[in-house]
Parts: structure tokens; C-alpha cells; sequence
């Protein structure tokens, strides 16, 4: 694998750029670190420890933290991870770390939500109102 870019995200981390796809978003100084070098190769050993301990641990600690303000669905938590530049394969391992410890729930989140929006209304939600979230909560799953 051939390091073919280098492009900022931010002041503090790159997207790294590998035979010329997006592959992750490191920190400056983790690149610096590694001999991550635009135009070099990635070495497997390298590029095993960024996939299988760096980028999962991290994804992990991510959402533990987006979870600790409040609840969020499984599409929620994605789309966070996507935008800090998370491959799908370590947004699946993220997702199932937190789905093991019942931290998201689309079909609790969604009774939480029906709840919520019940007490804030003028009267109660129409069954076909309820029917309309949980369906969309199970489908998400």
C-alpha cells in the first residue's frame, strides 16, 4: 500500500490517502510517528495496528462519549463517526461495542421519543403516530 496523500482536518489530524482512496484520519504527530510519508509505503505490521487497535479503540471511546450527553440511534452515531472520518469497518466495530452494552436501542430510543413528544403536544399521538416511530425505530435496526 502506497501512501499517495496527506490532506489536513484541522489543526490537529490527516486523512490518509492509500493507492489513492480515502482509507483513515489519523492525528498529526500518530502519522508522524508511524513514518507515515505521502509517496512511501504502508507497511501491513502498520497498517494491522492502525485497523485492528488504534482506529477501534478510538471509535469506541467516540461513542461512549457522543452517548454520555444523550441518547442517540444507531444512524445517529454512524453518520458522527463517518464525519470524523471512520472507515465502515471500524463504525461496525464501534456500533457493536456499544449495542453489546445495550447503549443504543432504535426501538427504546423511539419510546423515548413518542414519550418525549407526547408531553410536549396539545393531546395524545394518534395510534398511527405511534405505529409510524416504532416501525421506523425496528427498521433501523
Amino acid at each position: 500500500m502506497i501512501v499517495t496523500a496527506l490532506e489536513p482536518v484541522g489543526k490537529t489530524r490527516v486523512q490518509v490517502f492509500l493507492d489513492g482512496e480515502k482509507a483513515f484520519v489519523l492525528y498529526r504527530n500518530e502519522a508522524y510517528q508511524m513514518g507515515i510519508r505521502e509517496g512511501e509505503s504502508l507497511s501491513e505490521q502498520a497498517y494491522a495496528e492502525i485497523m485492528q487497535e488504534i482506529l477501534p479503540k478510538r471509535a469506541r471511546l467516540r461513542c461512549m462519549n457522543i452517548l454520555k450527553s444523550a441518547d442517540k440511534t444507531e444512524w445517529q452515531l454512524r453518520t458522527k463517526l463517518r464525519q470524523g472520518g471512520y472507515p465502515k469497518e471500524i463504525e461496525d466495530i464501534a456500533i457493536e461495542y456499544v449495542r453489546s452494552f445495550h447503549y443504543i436501542d432504535d426501538v427504546r430510543y423511539a419510546g423515548y421519543y413518542i414519550e418525549s413528544r407526547s408531553q410536549t403536544m396539545t393531546g395524545p399521538l394518534s395510534d398511527n403516530q405511534i405505529k409510524s416511530y416504532t416501525t421506523a425505530a425496528k427498521n433501523a435496526n
